[in-house]
């Protein structure tokens, strides 16, 4: 995507769902159809009111279930979920709003489930190359995708300073610690940046958590370019017809 002129400041926030959290190990799920789909579909259709926004949200269940049932040893809907995963479900099968399918996770979903999630098809997505030691240029990147209004998935290995981000946010912009990243990877979602220099939080991605407490009361951060870039390992976006 074209990033020579960029926004300085973008927020999708309005357009987020925040009153689920995140099922059992099923993060690949809650990230793509809960926060970046329901994101990408209101953003299309011009949805801001909080109610509507909610009542429009997708369901993680389907994507994780739909993943239950064609994977061995997945009791609890989270094992080798990525988001190749998702991508090729939601091809395939479309996803439902979470009002229509609210389980987390289940082997039971009715056949009419399959045949009407469709309702909202999948156009395209992209992986970002992300450079090592390139992190102007990994940034940029970054934010040429949420200037279109498009939210980006990433894996991250999570830090302990990450991990402990809570309600004090807001007012005091988070400075992490760079230290040991955890081993196993979390999949969240990027919908926002701030490159207004009056602006405390400027030089700032806007994460959306999957926790119910982390981050503000919408589990939701500011939280610095070098510290989410130390954590990313790749990011992706895509868009839907």
């Amino acid at each position: 995507m074209e990033h020579n002129k960029l926004m300085t400041k973008i927020d999708l926030s309005q357009y987020c769902p925040t009153e689920k959290v995140q099922y059992r190990a099923t993060c690949y799920a809650y990230a793509f159809a809960y926060t970046a789909l329901t994101i990408n579909y209101c953003v299309k259709n011009n949805i801001v009111d909080k109610a509507m926004v909610e009542a429009n949200a997708f369901s993680p269940g389907f994507i994780a279930s739909r993943h239950r049932q064609q994977a061995n040893f997945n009791l609890f809907c989270g094992r080798n979920g990525t988001y190749d995963v998702d991508l090729k479900i939601f091809a395939q099968d479309g996803c439902p709003k979470l009002h229509q399918f609210p389980s987390d996770c289940t082997t039971n979903i009715p056949k009419e489930f399959l045949l009407s999630a469709k309702e909202v098809q999948l156009k395209q997505y992209e992986y970002l190359i992300l450079e090592n030691d390139a992190l102007e240029k990994n940034v940029k990147k970054i934010k040429a995708v949420l200037s279109q209004k498009i939210p980006v998935l990433i894996v991250l290995n999570t830090t302990d300073s990450f991990a402990d981000i809570g309600r004090e946010c807001l007012n005091s912009p988070p400075i992490l610690k760079n230290g040991k990243k955890s081993s196993t990877s979390h999949d969240i979602c990027i919908i926002g940046y701030d490159d207004d220099p009056s602006s405390k939080f400027f030089g700032r991605f806007l994460i959306k958590n999957n926790y119910k407490y982390w981050g503000d009361e919408r589990n939701m951060a500011w939280v610095r370019y070098e510290d989410m870039m130390y954590m990313i390992t790749y990011a992706l976006y895509f868009t839907i017809k």
